[in-house]
């Protein structure tokens, strides 16, 4: 960015995130940046990014030393009545704007780049400290030995019992850890029972780390009430006693830590609670993923896999060309063989089975 040599002047950005603006100065002087200056202001949503410019330069100004020029990135009101302040203060013409210029423009772009990255760390601080508080709040109110550091969740997503899966994800330090997310095929029931199904899934889980021997997780988190709890402490009983196991019911989103004692309710603020709420969600969400994908694919298979001769390949060409099954059975014989690595014996078997 260039800035003509031999003029001091200063350049203010500001950008309001929820409640919290954050306002950057820009110090040139003769030409080279000497220094950034960062201001932040709370409850900053009642005010316009003018208003908290202007209450800046009143207040900043008055023990600082005023340059020659400085540019703003928002209008306000009374510019030429502070200009006239702050020429009076320098004993020199002082030139208040907003930026006009290329160059000016820049130089504000810089700025407001700068918001970003300071807006991002704070958010991200602010993040961190949160899930520190969450975990060291779940750890006094469910009575855990340590903070729980590695919290695995189970959910189950079925459609009366059929395709029937269950998703098990793990947060590390109160955050997503995709590498150790697992998903698993109900084999047990065929009817709905999410209990059970809670019970095998737990039971696979925990099998699976002892032989191996994994490292247990710190905290069980099962989406559901004191039925489901039950069953999942039972599956856990079954192979150790080492894992604290939980369930969150959605409906008041209380906890419940045993299945004969009453459940515990967290402010709806609380960080222990968000940390729960947030795993729970994501179990369901990969539940939800899971089946769906099983259930597609079951229906794909039943339409195009009955068809002599055609394998996973050719089945994924027609769904990437025609893009539905509805969309393969009315084609015409030349547009199945128009696509590519079909040909005409292929698309004639197809266009065939359909009619």
């Amino acid at each position: 960015v260039y800035v003509p040599a031999g003029i001091d002047q200063d350049y203010i950005g500001v950008a309001i995130h929820g409640s919290e603006a954050v306002l950057v100065l820009f110090e040139f002087r003769k030409g080279a940046l000497l220094g950034r200056k960062i201001s932040l202001f709370d409850h900053a949503d009642y005010y316009e990014p003018g208003e908290i410019i202007r209450s800046f330069i009143i207040d900043y100004y008055t023990r600082a030393d005023v340059p020659q020029k400085i540019t703003v990135d928002h209008h306000f009101n009374d510019r030429d009545i502070i200009e006239q302040y702050l020429t009076a203060r320098s004993a020199k013409k002082v030139a208040l704007a907003q930026a006009r210029s290329t160059e000016d423009r820049g130089v504000i772009s810089m700025i407001q780049k700068n918001i970003e990255l300071i807006h991002r760390d704070r958010t991200m601080d602010r993040a961190l400290k949160e899930r520190e508080q969450g975990l060291q709040q779940l750890k006094e109110v469910l009575a855990l030995e340590q903070a729980p550091s590695v919290i695995e969740c189970f959910d189950i997503s079925n459609f009366h019992g059929k395709e029937a899966v269950a998703s098990m994800v793990s947060f590390s330090e109160g955050m997503p850890d995709r590498s150790a997310y697992r998903r698993y095929k109900i084999r047990g029931y065929d009817s709905a029972n999410d209990p059970g199904m809670i019970h095998e899934a737990v039971s696979r889980r925990v099998q699976h780390l002892i032989n191996e021997s994994l490292p247990l997780p710190d905290l069980m988190v099962i989406d559901g009430g004191r039925t489901q709890l039950a069953r999942a402490m039972e599956a856990v009983c079954n192979f150790t006693g080492d894992i604290p196991v939980i369930s969150l019911a959605k409906k008041f989103e209380e906890i419940y830590t045993d299945p004969e004692k009453k459940p515990l309710r967290l402010p709806q603020d609380s960080p222990g609670l968000h940390i729960l709420q947030n795993i729970r969600d994501e179990a369901h969400r990969f539940a939800i993923t899971y089946h769906r994908t099983l259930r597609d694919r079951k229906t794909t298979a039943s339409e195009l896999d009955s068809i002599p001769g055609i394998g996973a390949k050719t089945r994924r060409l027609l769904l990437e060309h025609f893009k539905s099954i509805d969309a393969v059975k009315k084609a015409s014989e030349e547009e199945l063989a128009a696509v590519p690595g079909i040909g005409k014996k292929t698309a004639g078997d197809i266009y065939g089975h359909f009619r």
